[in-house]
């Protein structure tokens, strides 16, 4: 067994690409004097590919598969960012179709904005809607990204290195997936969803280097997925980009080719372009448009920014090898050992240099450009760099650990041969180890799989049945056809309850809205005036929020959850009276309100002494009551 350089295992010069794609095919007066039996053996050829890809798949996802299956009960009800993805999966249609993504923490023209652009709802909708429109079949859709995104993914290290390049990028795939956990792969959340796209990119991005054409339209659809879905990508994929154009500008100079690489960039541009429509109709039409508002936050964050000192700290703890190797994400990685690896991926590109092995020397100018879009992009991230803002890291690191084995395999390959008969037997072990051990250990873990916000989301399941019954005994006035104005005060899951709450009646069939001041949110159409509508639905989240709906005239409270324990009350009391002594004590007087208003606000405020975080940590994840009010919206 060798570590191969093109699709068929051999070397030869440089030309266009193979049936697979490979860097360097035969000339075409060698492929027209190439034995007749070639063209019989390609129809087997193409089903052991379809077979290897298919088996590949299967191995890695299953993880995937497992954790659909445990997260099928009990009914999870999806808050704040993913109550709000889900009414956008909902709109995908003519009536009110999405044109920008998900609200984030981007602020500029006195606005706040929106991730770029949509495509993640569109490629949700149709599974979801024939799934019967459920929160699981949210995540079943979801996961059939993932399976696609695999395969593609696998499909595309076939094409570099034949069945021993479907299996190495497998194996990459399914280190990555075990850092990653079953979480972040069920759970489609913004910065979740793009992460296995982004290794797609980057395989796909390899292969268009190599001459690997077909891979192009791949290679723009997932970047578009990528970049419109959770705006860090947009740098990286903006960056890959323009590394892509100047090879294909450097492969137009062959006039042999020039036709080939004008029809299948075309096709991309297309595609591309047919992507962005929504964010160019979106930005034509607002005032400001989306785009606007990004590109002015970006030029006038609202925090510091993360400087490229310590961004390069956070790069070098993502490439830790022990780190990839345990799948412990909440364990935070050595830069030293990150600095390791860098040092040994530089050594194995210059060995790639040398050894004049076109198919790697490519690989490593896209791990090469992956690292310095990476450093650019954490330097720019403004205020905390939370974990999710950086999980495309895992998938750069993967794909430089695997640039720098196959290098080093390759080196190794050549001695060993000469050596011993028993080397490709060892190099095929081996492969199927890494291909099935991490996959193996995600797949036991993957029962387990829950949503972060768990208890939240069972606390509302709790809530949901007195609501509706209160609708259906008429307690809650307008009865099937009326209108209801969902309002919530949450100082600890900013509204989650209040939308999961609106999702819900929704989904069930009731016309439920918002009010105005949350219509980036929840869209205009979901937006209503409260003297249209025919009552209010009032979440009350903490016993702050709770005594202050109690005091609001007319209000009937109609349905209620205290999961606390005794202890638990205790120790929450305890933890705020210090929190507000903490902030008098430091001058910080303004922000007390916050601490009963928005407890997640608090701890982002740069004000907040260090030393406080870890207890209005601690209140943030003690469970608060919550109860639900009716009452006549105008008042």
């Amino acid at each position: 067994m060798t570590v191969p350089t093109s699709g068929h295992d051999v070397r030869v010069a440089p030309a266009g690409p193979d049936a697979h794609g490979a860097v360097a095919p035969p000339s075409p007066d060698a492929t027209a004097a190439a034995p007749a039996a070639e063209g019989a053996r390609a129809v087997p050829r193409r089903r052991r590919d379809v077979a290897v890809v298919v088996g590949v798949t299967a191995i890695v996802a299953l993880p995937i598969v497992v954790a659909l299956v445990a997260v099928r009960r009990p009914t999870w009800y999806p808050l704040v960012d993913l109550a709000q993805i889900e009414m956008r999966v909902r709109d995908v249609g003519p009536a009110h179709p999405p044109v920008v993504g998900l609200g984030g923490r981007i602020f500029g023209l006195g606005e706040q904005g929106a991730h770029p652009g949509p495509a993640a709802f569109y490629l949700l909708a149709p599974v979801y809607r024939l799934l019967g429109s459920s929160s699981w079949a949210l995540q079943a859709s979801n996961a059939v990204l993932d399976v696609a995104a695999l395969a593609l993914t696998v499909w595309a290290g076939l094409r570099r290195w034949g069945v021993v390049g479907a299996v190495a990028v497998g194996a990459t795939a399914a280190f990555a997936l075990r850092m990653w956990g079953t979480t972040v792969l069920l759970y489609p959340w913004n910065p979740y969803l793009p992460v296995l796209f982004w290794l797609l990119f980057l395989v796909c991005a390899w292969g268009v280097l190599c001459g690997d054409l077909p891979l192009l339209p791949v290679a723009a659809v997932a970047g578009t997925v990528c970049a419109q879905t959770h705006l860090p990508y947009v740098g990286l994929v903006a960056g890959m980009s323009a590394v892509l154009a100047v090879s294909l500008a450097a492969q137009f100079r062959r006039a042999s080719a020039r036709r080939r690489i004008a029809a299948w960039t075309a096709a991309s541009v297309a595609l591309a372009v047919v992507a962005w429509v929504p964010v160019v109709v979106e930005q034509a039409g607002g005032h400001p448009g989306n785009v606007s508002i990004i590109v002015d936050s970006l030029r006038h964050p609202t925090g510091a920014v993360v400087g490229l000192r310590s961004a390069a700290t956070l790069l070098l703890e993502h490439l830790d090898p022990a780190a990839l190797l345990g799948g412990d994400r909440s364990r935070r990685g050595n830069a030293a050992l990150g600095a390791a690896v860098l040092a040994a991926w530089a050594v194995a590109a210059v060995v790639a240099v040398r050894r004049r092995d076109d198919v790697l020397v490519r690989l490593h100018v896209v791990v090469g450009a992956a690292l310095a879009l990476g450093l650019a992009a954490v330097s720019r991230i403004a205020g905390v760099p939370w974990f999710y803002l950086l999980l495309w890291a895992y998938g750069t690191a993967a794909l430089t650990v695997l640039a720098t084995v196959a290098t080093y395999a390759a080196v190794g390959a050549d001695v060993l041969q000469a050596r011993t008969r028993h080397a490709p037997r060892v190099a095929a072990a081996t492969l199927a180890a890494l291909l099935v051990v991490p996959t193996a250990l995600l797949t036991i873990d993957a029962p387990d799989t829950h949503d972060t916000d768990v208890a939240e989301s069972e606390q509302l399941g709790r809530v949901v049945p007195g609501t509706v019954g209160a609708i259906a005994d008429g307690t809650v006035p307008g009865g099937r056809d009326g209108t209801y104005l969902v309002t919530w005060t949450d100082p600890v899951y900013l509204g989650g309850q209040g939308l999961g709450l609106l999702l819900e009646l929704e989904r069930r069939g009731y016309r439920a809205r918002g009010a105005p001041s949350v219509r980036l949110n929840v869209r205009d159409h979901r937006v209503v005036d409260p003297a249209d509508a025919d009552a209010e639905i009032h979440v009350a989240t903490g016993l702050a929020a709770i005594a202050e709906a109690e005091d609001h005239p007319g209000a009937r409270r109609i349905a209620g959850d205290d999961p606390r324990t005794p202890d638990e009350v205790a120790a929450y009391e305890r933890r705020r009276a210090d929190v507000i002594d903490e902030l008098r004590a430091h001058g910080l007087d303004d922000l007390v309100p916050e601490v009963d208003r928005n407890l997640f606000g608090l701890a982002n405020d740069d004000r907040v002494p260090s030393d406080l975080h870890d207890e209005i940590d601690r209140m943030w994840r003690t469970p608060p009551p919550v109860a639900v009010f009716t009452w006549d919206p105008t008042t």
